[in-house]
Parts: structure tokens; C-alpha cells; sequence
């Protein structure tokens, strides 16, 4: 129930917590928003690896091992939030404070996993709405002379190279095709 026990810092001797291994510069909360923002779930263990290697002996520090872990947990949440999704679905589980690296990026794994799961399912509902617009325009418009890729995109308020690409992915077939 408590975030910093005694009992946890007992288990740990002071020895070795040498603050000198902690370089700031190794790691940047804003690298994470960046990774769920845009990332991919094939590049979630490459990320990882890559970021516990330039971390180094740090990750063995007892309070750098709790600020990553409230650093994943933040950062996803924010990262979430600033695209608009709905993060009340991060489900994170507690994390053991053992010395084992490999957990901790296992954790950080998980977390970010669930964090690109929700963003690209938050997508896809958006693509969908995006599409169910345009099909709405389409079928209400379909008569008029003027109507196009640019047209029915600025009537929804999207770009045409946008909604030209998400339509075709969505409907197998290009946005000329199905107007025609």
C-alpha cells in the first residue's frame, strides 16, 4: 500500500546506490510520449533494450528504479491524454522493486504495449467516424456536378490526402471508385 517501505529500503544496502551513475541526459520522459505517440508494437522490445542498455548501472539504484517506474506510468497517461484517448483502459499492474532488470523492462513492455493498443484502437473509432461522415456527404451529395475528393474532405474537415488514404484502407476500394 505504500509507494517506499522501510522494509523495501532495507533490502537494498546502501552501497553501490552511487548517484553518479545516474546520468540525466540518459533518459527523457519525452522520448516515451514520442514512442507511444508514433511507435510501433514490433519496436516495443528494441525500444526497451535500447533504453535499459544506455541506462546502464542506474537501473539498479533503488529510487531511479522508482522513478521509471512512475515515469512509464505518467508519460503513457499523458501521451494518451494528448491525443484524445480514453485512458481509463490502462490497466497497470503493480511492479516489483527486485534488482532485476529484465522485469522492469518487461513492465515498461507492458505498459507501453497496452499504450499503443488503446491509441490505435482509438484510431481506428476515429477513422470509422471519419468515414461514416464522408459516406454520409457522399450519399446526401452524390447528385451535385462539384462534388469530389477536396470537396466532401473540407465539408468534414479533414485534409483530401487524408481522407483519400483512410478511405481506401477502410473500403478496399478509392474514393473516385466508390463516388463513381
Amino acid at each position: 500500500q505504500h509507494v517506499l517501505t522501510q522494509e523495501s529500503i532495507d533490502r537494498y544496502p546502501s552501497e553501490g546506490q552511487d548517484q553518479d551513475l545516474i546520468d540525466s541526459g540518459l533518459f527523457d520522459p519525452m522520448m516515451l510520449r514520442s514512442f507511444i505517440q508514433s511507435g510501433l508494437k514490433n519496436e516495443i522490445d528494441g525500444f526497451t533494450r535500447d533504453l535499459f542498455g544506455k541506462l546502464g548501472d542506474a537501473v539498479r539504484l533503488l529510487l531511479f528504479r522508482h522513478y521509471l517506474i512512475v515515469s512509464v506510468r505518467v508519460n503513457a497517461i499523458a501521451a494518451l491524454q494528448s491525443m484524445g484517448c480514453d485512458t481509463h483502459q490502462l490497466e497497470l499492474p503493480p511492479m516489483s522493486l527486485d534488482k532485476n532488470d529484465e522485469h522492469l523492462r518487461a513492465y515498461f513492455s507492458k505498459v507501453l504495449e497496452q499504450a499503443l493498443q488503446i491509441r490505435d484502437d482509438e484510431s481506428q473509432k476515429q477513422n470509422s467516424s471519419i468515414i461514416e461522415n464522408a459516406l454520409k456527404y457522399i450519399d446526401q451529395n452524390y447528385s451535385d456536378e462539384s462534388i469530389s475528393l477536396n470537396v466532401v474532405a473540407k465539408a468534414i474537415n479533414i485534409s483530401a490526402n487524408y481522407l483519400s488514404a483512410v478511405f481506401s484502407q477502410k473500403m478496399g476500394i478509392s474514393f473516385v471508385e466508390y463516388l463513381t
